[in-house]
């Protein structure tokens, strides 16, 4: 994973959504690179798995599945953390 963020590359997926790029986080990647290295056997497992993740543009969640993994160029988008909902608003 060093590797790639000394290249400028992060893996992601695209949004079916909105198309934006969705960066995979850290184990998912790295368990990603791990299977696609043992091609052999793994082979099945790399077609099965599945993980959730939320657009940082449109905010709509979706299951991807490990075959939908891209290398992106470029530094991944910066997640800003969103206000939660309900959250009393200081009146000052």
């Amino acid at each position: 994973m060093i590797q790639e963020i000394a290249n400028g590359s992060y893996p992601g997926v695209v949004c079916c959504h909105c198309t934006g790029k969705i960066a995979v986080a850290g184990r998912s990647a790295a368990r990603y690179q791990e299977l696609k290295e043992n091609e052999s056997n793994e082979r099945e497992e790399l077609n099965s798995r599945v993980f959730t993740l939320r657009c940082q543009i449109c905010e709509k969640e979706r299951v991807y599945g490990f075959r939908e993994i891209r290398e992106f160029e470029g530094a991944p988008p910066v997640r800003v953390p969103r206000p939660k909902r309900g959250a009393a608003k200081m009146v000052g």
